[in-house]
């Protein structure tokens, strides 16, 4: 992942907290279109298939262990 990229990623992962933790409806809809443009940004910084790559593969090295 090259610096910007890196950069990108700090502007989704601050932006997807802040989704999440908002109350506000009004402000949850403005930061999930934030949110949506950083991921096409990233994605397209990327490349579609390494970014899906490197999606799933945080959302293995995150998911809940299996028993």
């Amino acid at each position: 992942m090259t610096e910007s990229q890196s950069q990108i990623f700090r502007e989704v992962l601050d932006l997807n907290w802040e989704f999440e933790t908002s109350t506000d409806w009004t402000v949850k809809i403005e930061l999930a279109r934030k949110l949506s443009a950083k991921k096409k940004e990233l994605a397209t910084d990327m490349g579609q298939e390494a970014y899906d790559e490197f999606i799933e593969t945080g959302r293995r090295m995150f998911a809940p262990a299996r028993n």
